[in-house]
Order: C-alpha cells, then sequence, then structure tokens
C-alpha cells in the first residue's frame, strides 16, 4: 500500500511512497502510460490508485475556523451567506482553513455543500446546502442546468466617456458572462451577437 504523506518538498505536497519522492500527480508518458514515482501504470492502475488517493484524502478532517459568518438566510437545509471580497471560496486542501466553507464549518458545526462559486475578488451572497439530501440534489441540478439567475452589481471608481456616462447616473450592462477562449478559469462579458 501507500504511505499517506502530507507535506512540502520544493513547494510541493502529495501522497507517494517517501516524503521526498512527493508529488501530487503523475507524469503522462505516452498514450494511456502514466508513471508513479518510476513505475509505469496502466490507465486502469492509474484510475484505482486516483480513487485511492481520493479516498484517503476524504479522511483528513477539514480544518474549521471560527471566524464570523453573516447569515443572510437559514432554513433546515439551505444557508446563504455573504462571502467578502479576497475570500476564497474552498480550501486548496482539506488541512488548509481561511476560507468561506471553513467559516461555515465553524459556523455549523460540519462541512457544508457548496452550490456555486465566485471569484476571489468579488464579494456576494454564496448559496450552501447543510446536508445531503434532495434540497442538495435538487439545487445542484439547477446550477448544474443554469435554471438559477446570478446577477452582479460591479462598481466603477474610473470616470468612463462623456459619451457612456454621465457624473451621477447610472446604466446597465445586460451581457451574458461567458469563459475566457484562452483561459478556461477566467470569465469575462460575451458580446451577444
Amino acid at each position: 500500500g501507500f504511505v499517506f504523506w502530507i507535506g512540502t518538498h520544493g513547494g510541493a505536497w502529495g501522497f507517494g511512497k517517501a516524503a521526498r519522492s512527493a508529488r501530487m500527480l503523475l507524469d503522462v508518458n505516452g498514450p494511456g502510460l502514466y508513471r508513479r514515482n518510476k513505475e509505469l501504470m496502466s490507465p486502469e492502475d492509474y484510475a484505482a490508485w486516483k480513487q485511492d488517493i481520493r479516498k484517503r484524502s476524504r479522511e483528513i478532517p477539514l480544518v474549521i475556523d471560527y471566524d464570523p459568518v453573516e447569515v443572510v438566510y437559514e432554513d433546515e437545509d439551505l444557508l446563504a451567506v455573504v462571502k467578502p471580497c479576497g475570500l476564497k471560496i474552498h480550501p486548496a486542501h482539506r488541512f488548509v482553513g481561511g476560507t468561506l466553507v471553513n467559516r461555515v464549518h465553524g459556523y455549523l458545526g460540519s462541512a457544508p455543500f457548496t452550490l456555486h462559486r465566485i471569484d476571489q475578488s468579488t464579494s456576494g451572497i454564496v448559496l450552501m446546502a447543510k446536508r445531503k439530501g434532495p434540497v442538495l440534489s435538487e439545487m445542484s441540478r439547477l446550477f448544474r442546468e443554469k435554471e438559477i439567475k446570478k446577477e452582479y452589481l460591479a462598481l466603477v471608481d474610473t470616470p468612463l466617456d462623456d459619451n457612456v456616462m454621465e457624473t451621477g447616473k447610472t446604466f446597465l450592462i445586460d451581457a451574458p458572462i461567458a469563459r475566457d477562449d484562452d483561459d478556461q478559469i477566467r470569465l469575462h462579458l460575451r458580446h451577444a451577437g
């Protein structure tokens, strides 16, 4: 079996047979061949190994933060909280705190299920499920199928061209948000034409 190891080594963390050789992911060595340490693995062995890592990582308790959470709605199944600008939604690893999920875990006493995300540099309302069940399943489906509409309000601190906006007036930009063609993480306004 594997020795479960978490730590740092040249900025990397992961699982491996020894701390000195730990890396999170494997090298791809041609079609269908993966390398773990110095051993070549088939896609089937790699899938089993990856599943084992996921299982073992879920055994690590999620860090609990007791920083305050601003709750705007709560019922038996759902919780809507304010995410401040600069705060990440999810921890990069279960043993790292300082995120909204860690704070809500401290508030609830159990880990929440995040239904959607907003960028770290964005403040706003984040909806979470408190437990597994039909409400989590249905809300996840609604977000996945884009049946729930999210709206964003942007405050502009830079004067705009006089042709666009007069001082003190407001205007509406009604455009879809889409993934950037060159960056899978970045989102931007997409021209609707």
